[in-house]
């Protein structure tokens, strides 16, 4: 099998081009932020279950609040009346972001013309900032330097979230494509660069090879559902 890395899945973006065709975004480009609920209520529940499998390891009432804050929060745009001026230049680039202040997660709309598991990726990343205390109780993070952590805990429970949803998927080539599409957000960004990424731990967010390679493809669902293994462990499953 090959080695899961990223430079394995931008060779398989240039065989699935159909999933970057302008048809496909042209499809697309309709959905408004209702297609994201669906989506976004599917993560809620799969990072509640997440936190009762880490129940053990965090305070009674730290549980309660992360749970609660799961289950209060809420979605919106940003193409909302009043947001749009709030956050004017948000959208300049395709962006999601949880606002604590307000307890939503903002979504640009750039971003509704990409496959379902993209979204969902993104999505759970978002939630994962809402719970952002329960690294505190998980001790999976502390190789990357500390102004890292935010967002390679956020990206791991959006691991942790499509890792449930390729396993539980029984056709192994609708597994192995969603797989792959959930990682299509950062192939845009990567491909056609590989060689140029080079491993930079001093801003708040991990390389795109790393967040891919470190994080998601070190998922036992990924390599099974890409057919390829990798040689990252993560001892917080």
């Amino acid at each position: 099998q090959p080695l899961c890395s990223l430079q394995f899945l931008c060779e398989q973006l240039k065989l699935e081009k159909t999933l970057l065709s302008t048809a496909f975004y042209e499809e697309n480009k309709n959905r408004t932020i209702d297609h994201l609920q669906e989506i976004f209520t599917d993560n809620q529940v799969s990072i509640l279950r997440l936190l009762g499998h880490k129940k053990k390891a965090l305070p009674p009432a730290q549980f309660s609040k992360l749970a609660e804050a799961i289950l209060t929060v809420s979605l919106g745009s940003f193409e909302e009346p009043g947001i749009k001026n709030v956050f004017p230049g948000a959208c300049n680039r395709p962006n999601a972001i949880y606002i604590s202040g307000m307890h939503r997660i903002f979504v640009c709309p750039s971003l509704l013309s990409y496959p379902d598991l993209t979204l969902q990726q993104i999505l759970a990343h978002e939630l994962g900032h809402v719970i952002q205390r329960m690294q505190d109780y998980v001790p999976c993070f502390y190789g990357y330097p500390k102004s890292q952590r935010d967002e390679v805990f956020a990206d791991w429970v959006a691991s942790k979230v499509l890792a449930e949803k390729i396993s539980s998927e029984k056709n192994k080539k609708i597994a192995g494509k969603q797989a792959f599409e959930s990682q299509l957000l950062f192939l845009n960004l990567a491909c056609g660069n590989v060689q140029k990424i080079k491993p930079k731990w001093n801003n708040t967010h991990p390389n795109l090879q790393n967040r891919v390679e470190h994080i998601f493809l070190s998922q036992p669902a990924f390599q099974e559902a890409l057919r390829c293994h990798s040689k990252y462990l993560r001892t917080c499953g």
